[in-house]
């Protein structure tokens, strides 16, 4: 009975925490094992005593879980923020042909989308900067045994 007290407290303490589409989850739990619930305006109740072991560790369960993926999304989220924070940081400068407008990192995210640069053109500029760095390499070309002078030597 000590162990049923415990999951009815971890399941009333944790509940609110879920959201809308959790909570008909585990509504659908006790509905499938056709437990015995309340229903009104104010929303659906349960009278956790009442309910079957077996049903209380589903729910146990549903709601661990729940509350595991939240913290789960919620570090990926920062993770994912943290990255866009330190790839806006960087210093990257777009020099378009066309009106020779510069992009510094300076500059907010609303001032880049609003320059409306498209994906095929940053492909060019990404393009053209490392042929730029790549340059020097075309310069050896000529300097390469080619098949014939390989087998004459």
């Amino acid at each position: 009975m000590n162990n049923n007290l415990e999951i009815c407290r971890y399941i009333q303490s944790n509940i609110s925490k879920l959201c809308q589409t959790e909570l008909d989850e585990v509504f659908k739990i006790l509905y499938r094992n056709n437990s015995t619930y309340t229903q009104n305006n104010n929303g659906v109740f349960v009278n956790l005593n009442w309910v079957e072991e077996s049903i209380l560790k589903q729910i146990h369960d549903y709601v661990l879980f729940c509350l595991t993926s939240q913290l789960e999304i919620n570090k990926y989220e920062a993770m994912k923020s943290m990255m866009t924070d330190s790839i806006s940081n960087k210093e990257k400068i777009y020099d378009c042909e066309n009106n020779n407008e510069k992009i510094y990192p300076s500059q907010s995210v609303s001032t880049l989308k609003q320059s409306k640069i498209s994906s095929s053109m940053k492909f060019y500029l990404l393009k053209k900067r490392y042929q730029k760095k790549c340059g020097s390499f075309n310069n050896n070309i000529n300097n390469t045994l080619t098949h014939d002078e390989y087998t004459n030597v």
